[in-house]
């Protein structure tokens, strides 16, 4: 089966750098498969623990967000509009 139509070349390109990061992982069959939460050190997920990662990614967002905005070359007025 193909596809549809043609890849842009930007997707084929995607595709190139998947498959060869792909190919350089060196797999192994020993041992078994485990999901683990690096959020707190029982490496245990918890609604509160979640809730607090993502309130503190919104901080450090909006941080980075503010910073870059004032250091804009514009009138002050336009920044507060923003």
């Amino acid at each position: 089966m193909g596809w549809r139509r043609e890849r842009f070349e930007w997707g084929k390109l995607l595709e190139e750098q998947l498959l060869n990061l792909i190919s350089s992982v060196q797999w192994s069959t020993e041992g078994c498969d485990k999901m683990v939460w690096l959020g707190n050190e029982k490496q245990e997920y918890s609604v509160k623990v979640g809730y607090s990662m993502l309130n503190l990614e919104d901080q450090m967002l909006s941080l980075e967000v503010f910073e870059m905005l004032w250091n804009l070359k514009v009138v002050p007025s336009a920044i507060v509009c923003v």
